[in-house]
């Protein structure tokens, strides 16, 4: 058997590439165990090298023999070597180590963990006392830094308290809150519209208990600012801002046709105002006790849906419906409406729609200044009216009786006017009620003097009869709240057939005589009473020239059917006027319920003095004067109630022309 050269592969014996052992632990067994044929030398002599031995590098085998063939192998094989394998092998399982308990601490750690713990101790209790001992201080009383409206009330007990601030607060409570709309100011006083300081819920609201610890942090280092409380009472409050709104709002207007004189007009559509009542409720409950400044309430616009132009498409019938005069017949008894009254009570109105126009005729007022010359008067109606007794108004009972329909007579009316038919219409009569019953004038407040005015008239028979026939078409007359009392209405024409005379007049700045003359008399006197009782002034015009028995800027020119005298009644009261005349004299009472103390008219000095010229005239007309000169003066009307001003209308200027000189040709009088 021949030893092989050795191999440069791995061999395939993991043992082959052991080196041999070294020459003194090598096995050389006795040469007599051996069998016959083997040499000793083959367990490794140190004798020369097998035939089959291994050469090292560079070292011929000295056999001569060739060389062995190398191992073959068939593919490689290519893996972990033993070690690899070796080192793969799992581990056997550890057993595990017993568990060392734990060293019991020593005195010094035992120590320091007591110190830390009475450390921490020492912290609370010294945190439990800095809240315990302020906060039994602070008890049963106000904390520190407690205010109500800025009013000082710390460290005192509930009833303390309650008297502070009611000592403080008593002022503020009782104060007129000031409130505008746009540019208009009004003044509320508190009692009238139910507003109060609530003392005792006030005080509820105060921190006087066993305070918390947040509590007690907050009195030392901060502060509570509280809202002093309110009780409202809710139907007051309304009042006052029904009052205020009456005042404010302006309903929204269609527009219409309407009549200056004979001439029909358009009065374009108009937005409308309203206050809005609700929020100016919460404005005010907000403000008061908390703002000094005038407190601003909202309105709303209401916006009208009609164009004018529809309204000056009905100008042409308008012109027509009062071209001739109207006769009322009931039997043998006549009555006519001449063009004035059917224009003073006639106007032309936009449809629901407000694409066209319709004619509206107010039969019942028109009807009113003639319905004794159609009526048997001892069948007539009788509106309830008040009489002056001892001073004081006194019911007159109204009662029914046969009148005339006036809801066919506005049909009627409407018909003649809009046709080409005669204009003589038959009344119909019927069973009718008073205009105002016993039960409403009773409800009415008519109960005391509100305002009044004498004035010395015009001089002779003339104006004397004039001014008479007047007043016993105006004395009696009750006015309803939101109604618009017309001069020019109650006495209708002035013409010899109810009773007028000619009398002197002011025409174009000159003194004239013309039937009904002197009512002007009349007409001042109202407005001095209308204007004292503080009533709205509609329309008013001065006379062209200051007439000395006058009160300046205080009269009032009456020119029917053109310049008229109106004023509303914009009190929750009924108005009743008293009219009449004494020694010269007439005087205007107006009876309802007080609103104001007194109202106060604040009159400027003249200026724009402009002298006065003189003209001649003639003709049985022409009256002779001396003449005055013109000027001009503002008037202001001042409210005053509860010994307060309470508000103010705006100024109304009055311009008196100069009255001219007048000398009349074939008259003595210079």
């Amino acid at each position: 058997m021949t030893n092989a050269k050795a191999s440069a592969d791995p061999p395939t014996d993991p043992f082959e590439a052991a080196p041999p052992p070294p020459a003194k632990h090598r096995f050389r067994p006795a040469t007599k165990s051996l069998p016959r044929g083997v040499s000793p030398d083959i367990f490794g002599t140190s004798g020369p090298p097998l035939p089959f031995a291994k050469p090292h590098q560079g070292q011929a085998t000295k056999t001569g023999l060739p060389p062995a063939a190398p191992e073959v192998v068939p593919w490689p094989v290519k893996g972990p070597t033993l070690r690899e394998l070796m080192r793969m092998r799992p581990e056997p399982p550890r057993k595990p180590e017993p568990e060392t308990p734990p060293a019991e601490p020593g005195p010094a750690r035992r120590a320091g963990r007591t110190r830390r713990l009475v450390r921490i101790a020492i912290g609370v209790l010294c945190l439990v006392l800095a809240y315990l001992i302020p906060a039994w201080m602070m008890s049963g009383k106000v904390l520190p830094g407690t205010t109500v409206a800025g009013v000082d009330v710390a460290g005192l007990t509930a009833s303390e308290a309650a008297e502070r601030l009611t000592d403080r607060m008593s002022a503020l409570a009782a104060a007129d809150i000031a409130v505008k709309v746009g540019e208009r100011r009004f003044t509320i006083s508190p009692l009238k519209a139910g507003l109060s300081f609530d003392v005792a819920a006030t005080v509820a609201d105060l921190p006087t208990g066993f305070p918390g610890p947040f509590d007690v942090l907050r009195a030392v280092f901060g502060e509570t600012r509280l809202e002093p409380r309110k009780s409202v009472n809710e139907a007051k409050l309304k009042e006052q801002l029904e009052q205020i709104a009456a005042e404010v709002d302006r309903p929204a207007s269609r527009g219409a046709v309407v009549y200056r004189g004979r001439e029909p007009v358009v009065v374009p559509p108009r937005s409308g105002l309203r206050l809005d009542q609700q929020a100016a409720a919460d404005a005010i409950r907000a403000a008061y006790l908390s703002h000094t400044a005038p407190v601003e309430l909202a309105v709303r616009m209401e916006r009208p849906a009609v164009s004018a132009e529809v309204l000056d498409r009905a100008l042409p019938a308008a012109r027509k419906a009062v071209s001739a005069p109207i006769t009322l017949v009931n039997g043998g008894r006549k009555a006519v409406l001449d063009p004035e009254t059917i224009a003073a009570h006639l106007r032309f109105v936009p449809d629901s729609a407000g694409r066209a126009v319709r004619p509206v005729f107010d039969a019942r007022a028109a009807v009113a200044s003639v319905e004794k010359e159609l009526l048997d008067p001892a069948t007539a109606p009788r509106d309830a009216t008040f009489r002056i007794v001892g001073g004081r108004p006194v019911l007159v009972p109204g009662r029914s009786g046969r009148g005339v329909a006036t809801d066919a007579l506005a049909a009627a009316v409407v018909k003649a006017i809009t046709g080409n038919g005669e204009r003589v219409i038959p009344v119909t009569l019927t069973t009718t009620k008073p205009r105002l019953g016993n039960a409403e004038a009773a409800r009415l407040g008519i109960k005391q003097k509100v305002a009044s005015y004498t004035l010395r008239h015009a001089c002779c028979a003339g104006p004397a009869t004039n001014i008479r026939r007047a007043v016993e078409l105006v004395d009696g007359r009750i006015v309803r709240p939101g109604e618009t009392f017309s001069l020019n209405e109650t006495l209708g024409r002035p013409d010899p057939a109810r009773g007028f005379v000619d009398g002197p007049a002011v025409a174009d700045g000159r003194l004239v005589t013309r039937v009904g003359g002197g009512v002007s008399d009349l007409a001042t006197a109202l407005y001095h009473a209308a204007f004292h009782a503080g009533f709205k002034i509609v329309e008013r015009r001065p006379h062209d020239f200051h007439v000395s028995r006058h009160p300046l800027g205080l009269d009032a020119a009456l020119d029917y059917p053109g310049t008229d005298l109106r004023w509303r009644n914009d009190s929750r009261y009924g108005v009743l006027i008293q009219a009449y005349i004494a020694e010269g004299t007439v005087t205007v009472a107006l009876w309802s319920t007080r609103r104001y103390d007194r109202v106060v008219a604040e009159v400027s000095p003249k200026r724009d003095v402009k002298p006065f010229g003189t003209i001649s005239g003639e003709g049985s007309g022409c009256v002779p004067t001396p003449g005055a000169n013109g000027f001009t003066v503002t008037v202001t009307r001042v409210f005053h109630k509860d010994g307060a001003e309470v508000k103010r209308d705006a100024p109304v200027t009055s311009v008196y022309r100069p009255q001219p000189r007048v000398t009349c040709a074939g008259s003595t009088r210079r």
